[in-house]
This record gives structure tokens, C-alpha cells and sequence, in this order.
């Protein structure tokens, strides 16, 4: 299959959709980009793309119009599949390095088959945001660089082989779905999955499940009831471990107060948060934030700082 390379330097900003070699590889197989510090990289609609920090901040948004309407910050050691079908992707890289493989859906149902020579139904990816064992960002990265000298054919197999095992604690989401073939029940899934990232990418907005069960083409009270089918939870319940989940990340990353937290995580008031946070984590926020800081001071750039 055609696998092409892109190498983007220091400060650049990059739309795929209007160069004509990295658009034609994403159709017709796969791109592997090397990004360097403080990128920013514009993906068309329709590409599925494996995102993968080797350090700084990679923040992926959902630019609907020209507007940024949704923002997921990962960080090393976190792999992002993003797939939306009528949305661009933004990337923007604060400092350090990432990875990407970017392709359609039928090119990535293609190369996943080079592990196992089984031919795999389309959808073979699904979107999702999973900490990586070390060896499958070692694969990744070494299919990157390959792809960038121009022999990245025997490295397929390996990437394959690291997306299928980050991908593989969804098959009991995929049985669970309805639909009476496979290829049906992974096809609703998909659609189920691209709800899921939209929510993590918004996670301090009111939850508008009309408008959701419309991204499945599902009425309000299907969509209740699938979703808790697929994921043992309510879409509300999930929308409060997003939030948590995005306040964890500000508590431990920013000088905000926890107050100003709350609010960036969606909460209407502190005592709220408080009481949620400490229900899905165990410890209240401050708590969180103290060992942040006692963890920052003991390293040494801090301690450099202080001196």
C-alpha cells in the first residue's frame, strides 16, 4: 500500500487538505508526519489519524467553520485516535515533538490486516484515548521514521500490531452494540465512539443529548439506552468522569484555584465539584493540588528555580 512522509519544522502551520501529495497518501494509503516543536497541522474531515506526543502538550480540537468548538490536551505517554466525518482536526504542539499516521478508514483496515494477514471489515480503528504500553509507542515511532527513509513496508506489520492491542479492549464494547452482522454492530459503534471523543472534547459544556442522539440518528431515548448498553454507564455519568478527568489535568498543570477549576471543568458551583471530585477520585481537589506541588518542588528545575 502507498505510505508517504511529512516532516513538518519548527513553527510551521500545515492544511492538509490543500497539499496534494499528503491528501492523495491519506486516500489511497497512509501518512506518516513527524511534527516538530509548536506545530500547528489542519486534518480534512474524514481522516482517521493516530496521534502520539513524544513530549510537550499535543492539543486537538474540533474547528467546525472556522471556530474551535471542542479541546482534548494529551501528553506523552497518552495515543489519540480522532476521527470525525464532518469536522476538521486541529493539532497544535506546545514545545517538544509527536507523531501521526493519518489515513481513511478502508487504508487502515488494510494496513491493520499486515499483522495477521486477515482481511479486517471496515471500521478496523475507532476513536479513543488510551495510555500506551512503551513497546507500541517504540513501534510507532520506529514506522515513522522508516516512513521518512522511504522504507516503511516492513515496518506495517509492527504498527499494526501496536494499534490492534491499544484497540483491543474495545471488542467487548463492539459485541455489545446491536446490529444484527458484525459489520453493522462495529459500523454503530464508530458513531457511538465519535459521540464519546465529542463529549471528552467538550467536557465543560451542558450535556445536549438531542443533539447527540442526533450525531447516531437515533431518537433522545435510544440513544440513552444504547449508550448504557454499549458502556455500562449513562451519558451523564461519562460527561462527569470527563469532567473530573479535565480538572485532574488543570489542578495538576495550572495555577489556577480550584474554584476557577470548577468552573473550566464545567461545574456550576465548588461545592459540587468537591463533592464529585472526591466521589470519582477518593481525595478532594486540594489534596490533589498539594501533592502536585510537593511533587513539582522535589524535581530538580524546580528546586534550580527556587535556589
Amino acid at each position: 500500500m502507498r505510505i508517504e512522509a511529512l516532516r513538518i519544522e519548527n513553527g510551521r502551520c500545515l492544511d492538509l487538505e490543500r497539499q496534494p501529495q499528503p491528501s492523495a497518501a491519506m486516500q489511497e494509503g497512509l501518512l506518516a508526519v513527524l511534527a516538530e516543536p509548536d506545530v500547528t497541522l489542519h486534518v480534512p474531515a474524514g481522516a482517521v489519524a493516530l496521534w502520539c506526543p513524544l513530549a510537550g502538550e499535543l492539543r486537538l480540537g474540533i474547528d467546525d467553520g472556522g471556530s474551535t468548538i471542542g479541546r482534548l490536551s494529551i501528553n506523552r505517554g497518552v495515543v489519540c485516535v480522532s476521527d470525525d466525518e464532518r469536522t476538521r482536526t486541529t493539532a497544535v504542539l506546545h514545545g517538544g515533538a509527536a507523531i501521526a499516521v493519518l489515513g481513511k478508514h478502508p487504508s487502515w483496515s488494510r494496513a491493520l490486516s499486515a499483522y495477521d494477514a486477515a482481511s479486517l471489515p471496515v471500521p478496523a480503528i475507532f476513536p479513543q484515548n488510551v495510555q500506551a504500553a512503551p513497546g507500541a509507542r517504540r513501534r510507532m515511532v520506529a514506522f515513522v521514521h522508516a516512513a521518512l527513509c522511504g522504507d516503511a513496508g516492513w515496518r506495517l506489520a509492527e504498527l499494526a500490531r501496536a494499534v490492534q492491542a491499544m484497540q483491543a479492549p474495545l471488542t467487548a464494547c463492539i459485541d455489545r452494540s446491536p446490529g444484527r452482522s458484525a459489520s453493522r454492530r462495529r459500523q454503530l459503534f464508530l458513531r457511538f465512539q465519535r459521540v464519546r471523543q465529542r463529549m471528552a472534547l467538550n467536557p465543560r459544556h451542558d450535556l445536549d443529548v438531542p443533539a447527540l442522539a442526533r450525531m447516531v440518528n437515533y431518537s433522545t431515548w435510544q440513544f440513552i439506552k444504547v449508550f448504557h448498553q454499549i458502556y455500562g454507564e449513562t451519558p451523564y455519568a461519562y460527561l462527569l468522569r470527563c469532567r473530573v478527568e479535565h480538572a485532574q489535568r488543570l489542578i495538576v498543570r495550572s495555577e489556577l484555584g480550584i474554584g476557577e477549576v470548577a468552573r473550566e471543568s464545567g461545574f456550576e458551583s465548588r461545592a459540587t465539584f468537591n463533592r464529585v471530585f472526591k466521589e470519582h477520585t477518593g481525595i478532594p481537589p486540594s489534596a490533589l493540588r498539594s501533592a502536585a506541588l510537593m511533587g513539582a518542588a522535589g524535581r530538580p528545575d524546580a528546586r534550580m528555580r527556587a535556589g
